[in-house]
């Protein structure tokens, strides 16, 4: 009886959140642009902005690694583009990476919306990855577009940015 109390007060929290997360943004705002808002509060301190934050945040992942409209993929991509603190930039990392991995034309497609500031960044966290430890996957990836003429100068820049970094496979030691 006391789990499925917990359960019920779980739920009923997440629900409570996930309403004063949409109406901090207005509701009637996109996710991206209410992603991008909260981004930019300069005050990120404090329970409040952290529940409307990861609410946010998690709904517009969500929406950009579907790939059903690459705008909203690009839309997510320019917030993971933004100044933010190190918690934040860690879970766009993760996400831009797991998109990369599963579904690399998705990837090439948003980013070729971004202005080239904002292209840099996303470009990065693939050439510099911190979650997927395979560089030579990632390459190979990137390799298969470069050989379509408009990728090819985003995986040019890829191959700009890796450089100098060593190439590791999963499950080898340095």
């Amino acid at each position: 009886m006391k789990i499925l109390s917990f359960v019920i007060l779980s739920l009923l929290i997440v629900l409570l959140s996930c309403s004063t997360a949409c109406s901090a943004c207005n509701n009637d705002r996109d996710v991206f642009d209410c992603l991008k808002a909260e981004i930019s509060k300069k005050n990120k301190s404090g329970i409040k902005y952290w529940e409307n934050f990861w609410i946010v945040y998690q709904e517009a992942d969500k929406k950009a690694s579907q790939c059903i409209d690459i705008k909203d993929t690009a839309s997510f991509f320019e917030a993971g583009a933004m100044k933010y603190g190190e918690a934040t930039s860690e879970y766009f990392t993760e996400s831009i990476e797991k998109l990369f991995v599963k579904n690399p034309k998705c990837f090439f497609d948003a980013v070729l919306l971004l202005q080239e500031k904002q292209r840099n960044k996303i470009v990065e966290y693939i050439a510099l990855p911190t979650f997927t430890g395979d560089q030579e996957m990632l390459d190979k990836k990137v390799l298969k577009f470069q050989k379509i003429k408009k990728y090819k100068e985003v995986a040019d820049l890829y191959f700009e940015m890796t450089k100098h970094v060593e190439r590791r496979k999963v499950g080898t030691t340095n």
